[in-house]
């Protein structure tokens, strides 16, 4: 008797394509669930910018991770007028950079804070948008 066994493994390429399947089931259902229940100005700690429109499937893409969860709104107003907005409400400065936008601090400090509110020049390809409102929020176990 001779007994041959075969051991078959995947090429890396059917690996990747596998890992980028589930990465965007995850994202879609997580984008579904953002939708369904939308953050509320009570879960984000800061108001949500007047005429602000919510991207769950941003949110979902940078919120896998349950440590962290990062809300992305877009807005028709330029960046300034969006920074002004939050300077008023929040009572604090930004920091500013050149072409990156504005980093207002919620929990910790600059130049990292533990959670934080950016807002950039909308970057997505032609839209009707001019800024970009991230809000990074630590999530609670």
């Amino acid at each position: 008797r001779i007994r041959i066994e075969v051991l078959v493994s995947p090429s890396l390429e059917a690996i990747e394509e596998e890992e980028d399947w589930v990465m965007d089931q995850a994202v879609a259902a997580k984008a579904e669930e953002f939708r369904r229940n939308p953050p509320t100005e009570k879960l984000l700690g800061v108001p949500i910018y007047p005429g602000a429109v919510f991207s769950p499937e941003l949110t979902a893409g940078m919120s896998l991770n349950d440590d962290y969860h990062i809300y992305v709104y877009f807005s028709n107003d330029s960046p300034d007028k969006v920074a002004d907005f939050y300077r008023k409400k929040l009572g604090k400065e930004p920091q500013f950079s050149e072409g990156i936008g504005y980093l207002f601090p919620l929990k910790g400090s600059l130049p990292i804070p533990k959670e934080g509110l950016s807002i950039q020049p909308y970057v997505f390809g032609d839209g009707p948008f001019q800024s970009t409102i991230s809000i990074m929020k630590e999530m609670d176990d």
